[in-house]
Parts: structure tokens; C-alpha cells; sequence
């Protein structure tokens, strides 16, 4: 079993993660990695707490290293800002309410009234002139909570239930309907 060396004291670090450990209890993640140093330095072997905890033993060293030479602070996540939104908040509620309260059809030459990721951004880049993928379009979807709909709505459809976008309507007023009555 190899040994970890550290700059440091290893009790002093094992003293600093027993504090961590006892008061912190926000960031699942920082705390998990603040376990697995100490159990390091308390003499497992590396590849053993990899093994059980699922991450690679290169990363489990390289949290000893970084707790020992930065402090504990330097294995919390770092905040990640990403793009900045290509749609403003004005838009996204319009897009919003426009997946919940109309078809895909009223909106082009689309075959279905059912809103799907491709027919999304087609309409998005046609309305908006902004280029969304697919799979973000996909979650504009999760999150304006259509799916929940589309499946009720996709089985209206198939039975032939859903013709035309009155019958669509129809069917969006009943949904809404049912909503505001279960809250």
C-alpha cells in the first residue's frame, strides 16, 4: 500500500475535513470529496475508495493534492455560467404559452397539432430568428411542462380525435380545465 505523501501535516488535514465534515451540510457533492481525502489520508488505499465511491483513482489523488496544497475550498464546484440565453424572459413566456395554448400546425405547414423538438425549432428559428438545437428545444418542452399533455394529446391524435385545430382547441380547454381544477 502506497502511501500519500502531503506538504502538509496529514492530521492537520484530517482535522480540517472532521470540521468540514461536521458542520457543513449544504453541498452533498464538496462533502463527498472532503470523506474520500480523509479516508485517503487515513491510510485506505486509493484505488479501493475509487472503486467505492465510483470516481477514478487519478481524480481521488488529485483531491488530496488540491486539498493539501489549496485547503479544502479548492474541491467545491466552481459555478457555471454557461451561454447567455439566446431568447429573453419575454420571449420564452411567449413560447410558453405558445407550446400550451396552440397547435404546431397553426404555426406552419406541419402535418400534426403536437408540438415535437424539430417542429420547435423550426418555429423558434422562423419566429425568432434565434437557432436552438434539438435537444433544447426538447427541454423548452419539459420545462413549459407540455409532456405531460403531449402524451394524452399523441393518443387523442392516433384514435383520429384530433382533426382539425378546433378540435384541438377544444381539447387544450378541456385539459386546462382539468388543471385548474385539480389545484
Amino acid at each position: 500500500m502506497r502511501r500519500i505523501r502531503t506538504q502538509r501535516d496529514s492530521e492537520a488535514i484530517i482535522s480540517e475535513a472532521d470540521a468540514i465534515l461536521q458542520f457543513e451540510s449544504e453541498d452533498t457533492k464538496f462533502l463527498k470529496k472532503v470523506e474520500i481525502v480523509k479516508q485517503v489520508l487515513l491510510g485506505r488505499p486509493t484505488k479501493e475508495i475509487a472503486d467505492e465511491s465510483g470516481f477514478s483513482k487519478r481524480s481521488v489523488e488529485m483531491w488530496v493534492s488540491l486539498a493539501d496544497k489549496e485547503g479544502f475550498d479548492s474541491l467545491r464546484s466552481k459555478a457555471r455560467t454557461g451561454l447567455a440565453p439566446k431568447l429573453s424572459n419575454a420571449q420564452r413566456e411567449e413560447i410558453d404559452n405558445m407550446i400550451m395554448h396552440t397547435t404546431a400546425s397553426s404555426h406552419g405547414d406541419y402535418r400534426t397539432p403536437i408540438w415535437n423538438a424539430r417542429i420547435l425549432k423550426e418555429v423558434i428559428q422562423n419566429e425568432y430568428q434565434v437557432s436552438y438545437s434539438e435537444r433544447s428545444c426538447g427541454k423548452l418542452l419539459s420545462e413549459s411542462g407540455y409532456q405531460g399533455r403531449k402524451k394524452e394529446l399523441t393518443q387523442l391524435w392516433n384514435k383520429g380525435r384530433l382533426g382539425s385545430d378546433e378540435a384541438w382547441a377544444r381539447i387544450v380547454s378541456i385539459l386546462e380545465e382539468e388543471t385548474e381544477n385539480n389545484t
